[in-house]
């Protein structure tokens, strides 16, 4: 009987579990940010590693694109494991364009690269992830196009908002002539769809200001911004934000009020809602005329804040 137990006297069976060692898989990490990357701006890029038994080696890999001209890949990152090593790994690299001495208009496309100790297998590269560098001034020309977004939206809104309170009171007005004193179907139904136009138009006022704040995010990165010229607009979005909870929510309580009403109190509950939604279209005007003189004064000194340089 030998040292493992097994004697030339006894046959024995011996069950071998045979495990396929598979390539190893690298990506890039889903939160990282991919959009152009300002050139005053850090971004942290990631990278993730991973491998069913051990890696061998991982990498991060460039390559710039220059407005006049390319460079080559370059390595800027490389880890070894002779042995064993990592089955996981999140590479991560805080990228800052100014280090690669990139500005406007160039691209740096970044590449991870992964092995494991197979032999002979060929390096797994990621896709790669190509970042568009974005100068102050183009930068600033970008926000100035999503501010006038933003105030032309609201533009339209005022617009929608006024048509249905002439469409309210129009309303309130027939059934204000009327002699029954319950609500027809008809009537019950045309309140209804005033009430759900304007629940969207409240709900379409709240997204076009959380839009309205991630712009202003972005501007606060630009130090082109005068920083109290985003504090105005900063005061714009909140009034939008007001505008969608308080007069227009009212209007739809009202209108919600009038279509389970009696004639007579639906009447009064629609008046009610036109004031309501008087109260709103006033705030949306008033926030347009606002901005119409510093608009018309031009892109770079204006209600957007461009410094002189």
């Amino acid at each position: 009987m030998d040292r493992f137990g097994f004697s030339q006297m006894e046959p024995d069976i011996l069950f071998v579990d045979i495990q396929k060692d598979l390539p190893p898989s690298v990506r890039l990490n889903p939160q990282t940010d991919i959009s152009p990357v300002l050139a005053f701006e850090t971004r942290k890029i990631s990278f993730q590693h991973s491998d069913d038994i051990f890696l061998s080696e991982f990498s991060l890999l460039f390559d710039i694109s220059k407005v006049s001209h390319s460079k080559d890949r370059q390595v800027l990152f490389r880890k070894f494991f002779p042995s064993r090593g990592e089955i996981s790994f999140d590479l991560s690299f805080p990228f800052d364009p100014s280090l690669f001495d990139i500005g406007d208009g160039d691209e740096i496309v970044f590449y991870a690269s992964s092995k494991d100790h197979y032999p002979h297998r060929d390096t797994v590269y990621s896709k790669p992830l190509k970042l568009k560098v974005v100068g102050p001034e183009k930068h600033a020309e970008m926000i100035r196009v999503q501010m006038d977004l933003v105030i032309a939206e609201v533009s339209e809104i005022a617009r929608w908002q006024e048509a249905i309170q002439f469409e309210t009171l129009s309303l309130e007005t027939t059934i204000n002539d009327k002699d029954d004193r319950e609500l027809d179907r008809k009537s019950a139904n045309e309140i209804s769809n005033l009430q759900g136009d304007q629940k969207d138009l409240a709900s379409s006022l709240n997204s076009i200001t959380r839009s309205g704040f991630d712009t202003l995010n972005e501007a606060t990165k630009n130090p082109l911004f005068d920083l109290e010229i985003l504090r105005e607009f900063a005061t714009s979005l909140q009034k939008m934000e007001e505008t969608s909870r308080n007069p227009m929510r009212e209007a739809k309580q009202k209108l919600n009020a009038a279509g389970n009403s009696q004639t007579s109190k639906a009447s009064q509950s629609m008046l009610q809602a036109a004031e309501s939604q008087q109260k709103a279209l006033d705030k949306l005007l008033s926030l347009i005329h606002i901005s119409e003189p510093t608009r018309r004064r031009g892109i770079s000194y204006a209600v957007f804040g461009l410094k002189k340089k």
